[in-house]
C-alpha cells in the first residue's frame, strides 16, 4: 500500500515538474519575443535627438552610391564648426569627401548665406526645419542627391581646414583598431544622444563599419574651395562629378533629355546638372511644349526602367511611377520632364 502511494505521490510531483517546467518554457519563450521585437525597432529606430526634420529615413541600396552630409555644430546648436560632404559606394570599394569651409557663401531662396548659419536659418523658418534646409541648400548649389545628414556636437570639427587626405587616412586608420570599438560600445550613448541624422541606427553604424573597411588607396578628399574658380556652376560641377559620380549609374550609359515643363526659368538646367554629375549623358536641355505640368514625368525605355540609374532619378525627382516610353530609335533612354512639384523643392517649400 505504502508504494502504491509513493507512486502517486512521484507522479503527481511529475505533473507539478512538467506544467512548471512548460510555464517557464512559455514564459521564457515570451521574454524572448517581446527583447527580438524591441531589439529590431531599437536597431532599426532613429539615433539621437529628434531631427525636427520632414525627412524620412532612407531606404538604402547596396547597389548605390551614399552621399551624405556629415557636420559638426556648436553646443547651442545655432551654427556649424565644419562641415564636409561623402560619397561611399560599398559595392565599389571607395570613399570620396569634399569639405566645403563653413563660410562659403551659397544662394538660397531667403538670400545669399554661409554654410554655417544655414542651421540657423531653418530654424527661424515657419515651421523650423533646420535639417531640411541645410541639406536641400546644399543638394541645389552641389546638384548631388543626399541620402542623409549626421550633424553631431562638436564645436572642434573643422575649426582648421584640413588640407589633404592624411589627417581622414588617421581616423580610418584608429577606426581600424579594436581598442576604438572598444571605446566606442562605451561611449554609443554619448554619440548618439549629441547626434542628429535622419538615418536609422542601424544604417549610422553600418555607414560607420563600411567606411571602416575601405582600403587607404580609396579613399580620396578635396576641399572645395582650393579649386580656383568654384564660386563657377561649370567649375563646381567638375569638381562634383570627380567625386560623386555614381559609377553603378556611369557603367548603365544613360542618355537622357530634360524639358523644363513649367513657366519657371532654369528647372531643366538644373535639372540637368543632377542627372550629369550622377554619371547620365544629357542629350537636350529644352522647354516642353507645355508651361503647367504639375507633377514631374520620368519616363523611359523598358530595357533601363529596372537599372540603378532610374531608381536614382526617382530619388532625386521624388517621383512613384515611371512612364513607359514609345518605341523610337532616334530618342534618349530616359526623358525628364520637370514639374511645379519640383519646383517648389528647389525653392523650399514652407506650407
Amino acid at each position: 500500500m505504502s508504494s502504491w502511494k509513493n507512486y502517486q505521490q512521484k507522479f503527481k510531483l511529475r505533473r507539478v515538474l512538467r506544467k512548471a517546467a512548460i510555464a517557464v518554457v512559455a514564459v521564457m519563450v515570451i521574454i524572448i519575443a517581446a527583447a527580438s521585437i524591441f531589439l529590431v525597432q531599437w536597431w532599426s529606430g532613429s539615433v539621437g535627438v529628434p531631427h525636427g526634420s520632414r525627412q524620412e529615413t532612407p531606404e538604402l541600396s547596396e547597389e548605390q552610391q551614399i552621399n551624405f552630409l556629415v557636420a559638426g555644430r556648436a553646443y547651442d546648436g545655432t551654427k556649424l564648426s565644419g562641415l564636409a560632404v561623402a560619397g561611399l559606394s560599398q559595392k565599389e570599394g571607395i570613399l570620396k569627401i569634399l569639405q566645403i569651409p563653413v563660410d562659403t557663401k551659397i544662394a538660397t531662396l531667403e538670400g545669399d548665406y554661409e554654410v554655417g548659419t544655414l542651421l540657423s536659418v531653418g530654424s527661424a523658418l515657419n515651421p523650423p526645419r533646420p535639417l531640411d534646409y541645410l541639406t536641400e541648400s546644399l543638394e541645389n548649389y552641389l546638384a548631388v542627391p543626399l541620402d542623409g545628414v549626421i550633424i553631431v556636437a562638436a564645436p572642434d570639427l573643422g575649426a582648421t581646414p584640413i588640407s589633404g587626405v592624411a589627417p581622414i587616412l588617421r581616423l580610418h586608420q584608429s577606426a581600424g583598431s579594436p581598442l576604438f570599438w572598444w571605446w566606442w560600445v562605451r561611449n554609443r550613448m554619448v554619440w548618439e544622444n549629441q547626434t542628429q541624422t535622419n538615418f536609422s541606427r542601424s544604417q549610422f553604424w553600418g555607414l560607420a563599419f563600411d567606411a571602416r573597411k575601405i582600403r587607404k588607396d580609396k579613399i580620396e578628399f578635396a576641399n572645395l574651395t582650393d579649386r580656383k574658380g568654384y564660386e563657377e556652376i561649370e567649375v563646381r560641377d567638375k569638381i562634383v562629378q570627380s567625386l560623386f559620380t555614381d559609377l553603378s549609374v556611369e557603367q548603365e550609359k544613360l542618355t537622357a533629355r530634360v524639358f523644363n515643363g513649367t513657366a519657371f526659368p532654369g528647372l531643366a538646367s538644373q535639372g540637368a546638372r543632377f542627372l550629369e554629375n550622377l554619371g547620365i549623358k544629357v542629350l537636350v536641355v529644352d522647354n516642353f511644349e507645355r508651361t503647367d505640368v504639375a507633377q514631374t514625368q520620368l519616363i523611359s525605355n523598358q530595357a533601363v526602367r529596372g537599372g540603378w540609374g532610374v531608381q536614382r532619378l526617382k530619388q532625386i525627382f521624388r517621383v512613384s511611377e515611371v512612364m513607359e516610353a514609345a518605341a523610337s530609335s532616334d530618342r534618349a533612354e530616359v526623358d525628364v520632364v520637370i514639374g511645379e512639384d519640383w519646383n517648389c523643392q528647389l525653392q523650399f517649400d514652407r506650407e
